[in-house]
């Protein structure tokens, strides 16, 4: 499931945020996250640690 059990953290937790990423391939098959064949391309990770961090800094002050 796309939501995990993200509605679960949410009666805990009073600010939240829930982001996706795309990992796809260009010209490669999505596969599933759960999957042994699954692959990204490294690009992404600089991507991703960027949006975590400015969600942090933006939901925390800086």
């Amino acid at each position: 499931m796309g939501s995990e059990d993200f509605s679960l953290y949410l009666r805990e937790i009073p600010r939240w945020v829930l982001f996706r990423l795309g990992l796809a391939l260009p010209g490669k098959e999505i596969i599933g996250l759960h999957n042994d064949q699954f692959d990204f391309t490294d690009a992404t990770l600089p991507v991703g640690a960027a949006m975590m961090a400015g969600l942090v800094l933006r939901i925390h002050g800086s």
